[in-house]
């Protein structure tokens, strides 16, 4: 059981820096990013709804996907069994 009496001393640290080319970005937890440019608040993309603050690129989504479970664990069986069927023939030839 912890000391009632004691002292409590807490500590925090803020750190602020500026966002620049290079830093990482999370906008949700399956895309992920890497900053390739940033720009100047006056030349930054306005809407309608007010500024907006990201940009991301469509490409490394569909990257990421995986169209059907079943097929590509069929096919990393499929793989799996003839790379063991290849590495039994050529090692026993020798």
């Amino acid at each position: 059981m912890p000391d009632t009496n004691g002292i409590l001393i807490e500590v925090y640290i803020t750190h602020n820096s500026k966002y620049g080319t290079g830093d990482k970005e999370s906008i949700s937890p399956a895309l992920k990013s890497v900053t390739a440019e940033t720009v100047s608040k006056e030349l930054s993309p306005y809407s309608e709804s007010g500024p907006i603050d990201t940009i991301t690129s469509t490409i490394g989504c569909g990257n990421r996907k995986i169209i059907s479970t079943l097929k590509t664990g069929t096919m990393g069986k499929l793989l799996y069994d003839m790379s063991i069927k290849i590495a039994k023939e050529y090692f026993n030839k020798k």
